[in-house]
């Protein structure tokens, strides 16, 4: 029997002319047998590609236990592989094993008298790997999540799952199982939202364990609401936008152009939140308005447009009893209408200027050799005056005059308003 000390002895007999003759006993040492063998226990999971052997030590040896000898088989009859143990320990984790295969395991205890019987044998069949990495990326342009992973060997099948947030919580929402491919495009995601996605292998009714990928948030929806209004100063005017604000937004691109098709667009820096201010625009122009919310991702879609026209300029430097003057530079064309009266009508003069200041006119004129030039600066009087206008006759007016004759004028065209 296993683990058990025997002691033997020895004598000799024989038979002398009819005599029984018996020696003495010899003396003899103590022997000890093998061990017994370990109980192994039954064979768990690793990670995708290992196994977990562990046994129990045998109890009472009377022969103190050295090692164990654990061995591996792909059939459990023959073709057995030795694998290596450390000293004492009772447990060892078989790695680098191919995937969704059996694997059967024996192991036997080894004292200084030898090497018990071999243990029953524990078979178990090992998993299948998971990816090994899995990246997910927002597209900048669209409400859309690419997800790639590596490729599992002989695996031709993935599942890719889906949770709202920034972590993915098992089972997640399943999107598709591919035969083909190691990439997923998902366009059901909602603009402005995080997601983590994660990727598992899939073999007949066989699945890996899952490659969870980087959380990933979306670009912002395309603002919406986008109302324009313009105020006009005596200087230039202004556009004043809103719109509806985007929580997932962390700022805004505003666009103005002087075309619905916005073929050369300029930039609004003016941007507070969801509104934005656009200075030192012209009068009686149509500017035209889109906007862009933006976040770490991307830009999204443009808003639809907006267009407004700006007002006439306030008047300004003309007071109600003004008698005065003021020189009108031959470049400018934003000049500022100062005849304000409910019973004045506008709109000649905002469609053009010409009506009552003819400077294209006069340049028309000078280029066709008409006239022989046109002046420097021209003059705008006030229309405050009193009836007999003797500030005009006696003051403002042989000023003027004087100002005009220095810049060498010979002819004064008067055009009223």
């Amino acid at each position: 029997m296993p683990r058990t000390a025997y002691t033997y002895a020895v004598r000799g007999t024989a038979s002398v002319s009819g005599v029984a003759l018996v020696s003495s006993y010899t003396a003899a040492a103590a022997v000890v047998t093998i061990p017994s063998a370990p109980a192994l226990l039954p064979v768990g999971q690793g990670s995708q590609d290992s196994l977990v052997v562990s046994w129990t030590a045998p109890a009472g040896q009377l022969s103190p236990i050295t090692g164990y000898v654990l061995e591996r088989s792909l059939t459990g009859t023959d073709g057995w592989t030795t694998l290596p143990t450390t000293g004492l320990l009772t447990s060892l984790t078989d790695t680098g094993l191919a995937f969704l295969t059996t694997y059967h395991y024996r192991v036997a205890t080894v004292t200084a008298v030898g090497q018990s019987a071999w243990s029953a044998i524990q078979s178990a069949t090992t998993g299948l790997a998971a990816p090994a990495t899995a990246t997910a990326a927002a597209s900048t342009t669209a409400a859309e999540v690419t997800v790639t992973w590596t490729a599992v060997p002989t695996v031709t099948a993935y599942e890719v799952a889906r949770s709202d947030g920034a972590s993915f919580v098992p089972p997640g929402s399943s999107l598709t199982a591919t035969s083909a491919g190691l990439t997923f495009v998902d366009p059901t995601v909602v603009h402005g939202s995080t997601y983590t996605y994660a990727v598992r292998a899939l073999v007949g009714p066989t699945s890996s364990g899952w490659a969870t990928t980087n959380p990933v948030t979306t670009i912002p929806t395309a603002p919406s609401g986008l109302v324009v209004t313009a105020t006009a100063t005596s200087v230039n005017a202004t556009a004043n936008l809103a719109w509806t604000a985007d929580p997932a937004a962390t700022g805004y691109v505003v666009q103005r152009s002087t075309d619905a098709a916005f073929t050369a667009p300029v930039a609004v820096t003016a941007i507070d939140m969801a509104t934005a201010s656009d200075l030192g625009l012209a009068f009686v122009t149509t500017y035209y308005y889109r906007v862009a919310a933006v976040n770490p991702t991307g830009q999204s879609a443009w808003s639809a447009s907006s267009s407004v026209t700006t007002p006439l300029g306030q008047p300004s430097a003309f007071t109600a009893t003004d008698t005065g003057y003021r020189f009108i530079d031959r470049t400018r064309r934003d000049v500022v209408l100062g005849h304000w009266s409910p019973n004045f009508d506008h709109t000649g003069i905002a469609l053009d200027l010409n009506v009552v200041y003819p400077i294209d006119r006069l340049e028309e004129l000078a280029s066709r050799g008409v006239i022989g030039a046109v002046a420097p600066r021209h003059v705008s009087f006030a229309g405050n005056q009193p009836d007999d206008v003797a500030t005009i006759r006696l003051d403002s007016g042989p000023a003027a005059a004087a100002a005009l004759r220095d810049d060498g004028v010979d002819v004064v065209l008067l055009t009223p308003v």
